[in-house]
């Protein structure tokens, strides 16, 4: 029986599954003993009832299309003149395949 390591999310450290750390009840994510320190990381088993401060549970899960609208809004550019902009890019990579 080996031992497998296993990696923060946070730090990217490697450490054992053997040492002292935290995995998140909620997303599964692994937290090295340094970073869990920093965070409230609660195990399937706590009972507790203190609230998870997991940084990948507590974020706010954004729909592709409002991240789109936003990414348009920052580079001030509308849907269509990125519409446009696709279209004549892949044109020309057509154009350069066919003389290939």
């Amino acid at each position: 029986m080996g031992v497998d390591f296993i990696t923060c999310v946070v730090c990217s450290y490697n450490f054992p599954d053997c040492g002292n750390y935290a995995r998140c009840a909620k997303c599964e994510s692994h937290f090295c003993s340094q970073c869990m320190k920093k965070y409230t990381i609660l195990d399937e088993d706590d009972d507790s009832g203190e609230e998870s401060t997991c940084p990948f549970c507590t974020l706010e899960m954004v729909e592709p299309e409002t991240l789109l609208a936003f990414a348009l809004k920052q580079l001030k550019v509308t849907q269509e003149q990125l519409e446009e902009s696709y279209r004549a890019a892949h044109k020309k990579g057509k154009k350069a395949k066919k003389k290939s």
